[in-house]
């Protein structure tokens, strides 16, 4: 494996960053012209247009931050892609606790939202010191779905938790990636399991929460 030559990464691994993310942000913008045009009750749309409207920011703000070279541009897109991921977790969990619809699954939204938003005002603040605060604060609002699982089970079949759980261990399998990305291609790799995570938790909203 070869070490980078500092934090910033190559061109060669910019232009995949860049790509990776691209296709994502096109299966984005499907998934939202597919969600805008839902039929289904309005706690159902509504659900599904809040999820869809994260995943495009995530995907857009990847894409953006890995293809601009202007130092300030960067800088703005680098914020907002790191703070996009804290509103996609809590955007994936949307549907899933609207399909549960009871007090606990509000209170876990609600406390998940809070977080997201708590880490959006960390990395707007103090994008510097918050390395190690926002792994630990994406993992942990990522895996908090597990205090719903008795509930989840209930209201969903076995098919949709197998696809949530793929999704929670692509993305966690991804984060060794993530924090080792001062290894050449480690951070398109990130990505890559960023996408599989994505489908994964696509497969599952579309097909079992709504």
């Amino acid at each position: 494996m070869t070490q980078r030559d500092g934090n910033l990464q190559t061109k060669h691994e910019e232009i995949a960053n860049s790509l990776t993310h691209g296709i994502g942000l096109i299966l984005a913008i499907i998934a939202f012209i597919v969600f805008s045009n839902w039929q289904g009750n309005e706690s159902e749309i509504l659900s599904l247009i809040v999820y869809g409207s994260t995943l495009f920011l995530l995907y857009t703000a990847s894409t953006l931050y890995h293809s601009v070279k202007t130092p300030k541009l960067k800088k703005v897109f680098q914020i907002l892609d790191h703070s996009a991921i804290y509103l996609f977790i809590a955007g994936c969990y949307t549907p899933v606790m609207f399909k549960i619809g009871n007090h606990d699954a509000m209170v876990v939204l609600t406390i998940v939202w809070s977080m997201a938003l708590l880490g959006v005002y960390m990395k707007t603040f103090h994008l510097e010191k918050t390395k190690t605060f926002s792994l630990v604060l994406y993992l942990l609002m990522g895996w908090l779905a597990v205090v719903m699982i008795k509930s989840i089970m209930i209201v969903l079949p076995i098919g949709a938790l197998i696809w949530l759980f793929a999704g929670g261990l692509a993305y966690t399998l991804g984060v060794f990636f993530y924090v080792k990305d001062g290894i050449l291609w480690f951070h398109t790799v990130w990505h890559l399991f960023v996408l599989a995570g994505s489908w994964c938790h696509f497969h599952m909203i579309i097909f079992y929460t709504v």
